[in-house]
């Protein structure tokens, strides 16, 4: 992966929180892959999650 441009990070409590949080806001999703699809070149999405 090139080195990116600008890095976001999203943060839950939990992966079900995350996963309420996409299955409650389709129309958001939609318009985030939209906005995706229009703008950017590449994207690469990673996922962590931490056992403690």
């Amino acid at each position: 992966m090139a080195t990116p441009d600008e890095v976001v990070v999203l943060h839950y409590k939990n992966s079900q929180q995350s996963e309420r949080f996409r299955s409650g806001n389709p129309d958001l999703m939609k318009q985030i892959g939209a906005f995706n699809k229009k703008h950017l070149i590449e994207f690469t999405y990673f996922s962590a999650g931490a056992d403690r």
